[in-house]
């Protein structure tokens, strides 16, 4: 799928402010400040377009990246459905991004996204 530049600059820019925000709440355990940010509320906007995007970072966000634990949050978000995970791979970061990435590949294969 081709991304039109905009879009992808656009998404860049919220992506990056949601990264700063990210970093200045790390302190915090819990998940919703994370998401309390007014470039993750565009980045959802931005909706279904972005998804290939939000793959592709997913899949090669680092541990230490701001936002990993929230990429899960933002695709539910998005696509208004999430992977099945196991319940025994729940605490299990890697596993969850296993699922939520073959998830998206299975949903961009199967969605039309224009």
């Amino acid at each position: 799928m081709s991304i039109d530049s905009k879009v992808e600059e656009e998404f860049r820019k919220h992506l990056d402010n949601w990264r700063r925000h990210c970093e200045e709440v790390s302190i915090i355990s819990a998940l919703k400040p994370y998401l309390d940010c007014e470039a993750y509320r565009s980045l959802v906007a931005m909706g279904k377009k972005v998804l290939h995007l939000i793959r592709d970072e997913y899949a090669t966000s680092d541990y230490n990246d701001p936002v990993h634990l929230a990429w899960a949050t933002l695709i539910r978000e998005i696509t208004e459905k999430s992977p099945e995970i196991p319940s025994i791979e729940w605490g299990n970061t890697t596993q969850v991004r296993h699922h939520y990435l073959k998830f998206l590949d299975d949903y961009l294969a199967n969605r039309n996204l224009s």
